[in-house]
């Protein structure tokens, strides 16, 4: 599961074109993804796409971030009224940071839902986090598909041996 909300970005260090990538790439029935914005007109994407082009000046700027924009609108994603029930229902949850400048929430929403956690996002060291929290991934999608791919492939023992895992890092962290 990704619960991620559909933002943009075109500042050179954003993530939020790999969320769609991803999204794009997942077979519906391996990946289910729920947040706001996945549902939003293509025009309304293209002009807060047009903003943070401004937003970012000129030297800052990811030209490659557009070509995420055209999306395909999904009936099937949407938002939720609590995040950490949905992230329950699931046993493997993909977060992908917003940038690799900093890390937000969603990587605490999930371990505290008890998900085995997929990372793609700035190095956990630089945070004072342990690596182990999670499996990480780098930011390319091909490799975040193979990671995926694996972890959902793992029978049950290993998979509940790298939850237990990451769960006792993050109860000592």
């Amino acid at each position: 599961v990704m619960v991620l909300s559909n933002k943009f970005s075109s500042h050179k260090n954003e993530l939020y074109s790999l969320r769609r990538k991803l999204a794009s790439s997942a077979n519906n029935t391996t990946l289910s993804v729920f947040g706001m914005g996945w549902n939003n007109n293509p025009i309304i994407n293209l002009i807060k796409w047009l903003k943070s082009v401004y937003r970012s000046g000129f030297r800052n700027i990811k030209l490659s971030s557009f070509n995420s924009i055209k999306i395909k609108k999904w009936n099937e994603f949407t938002e939720v009224a609590n995040k950490y029930e949905t992230l329950a229902g699931f046993r493997i949850s993909v977060v992908i940071e917003n940038s690799n400048d900093y890390i937000s929430e969603k990587l605490f929403d999930s371990l505290h839902s008890q998900n085995i956690v997929i990372y793609a996002g700035p190095n956990l060291r630089e945070f004072n986090l342990t690596e182990d929290l999670v499996i990480h991934s780098s930011n390319n999608l091909h490799v975040l598909n193979e990671i995926v791919t694996k972890i959902i492939s793992l029978d049950d023992e290993r998979q509940l041996e790298i939850l237990e895992r990451q769960q006792k890092l993050y109860h000592e962290e």
